[in-house]
């Protein structure tokens, strides 16, 4: 029986840009748990709320926009060497 993957092939590709993005980010309080977490989250969230693919990759590209370096053409060169690879 062929199993179905748990998340799609974009979803793992955006998660890979906002690890990318987010590298060395940690998140705020005392256990500095990797920033990826929060994005991951907020994707899950958003998924498990019925939200289409693209809202929940919207949601976890969203801190990577606002809060790096790459910002929004940095996440969409991302995106295309990332679709040229596939």
């Amino acid at each position: 029986m062929d199993k179905q993957p748990l998340f799609s092939e974009r979803f793992e590709k955006a998660i890979g840009i906002a690890a990318v993005a987010h590298d060395v980010q940690k998140r705020k309080g005392k256990d500095k748990i990797s920033y990826i977490a929060h994005p991951f989250n907020v994707g899950v969230i958003l998924m498990n709320m019925g939200f289409d693919e693209d809202t929940v990759i919207a949601g976890i590209l969203h801190d990577a926009i606002e809060d790096t370096d790459y910002g929004y053409d940095g996440i969409k060169r991302f995106w295309r060497i990332c679709r040229r690879f596939s």
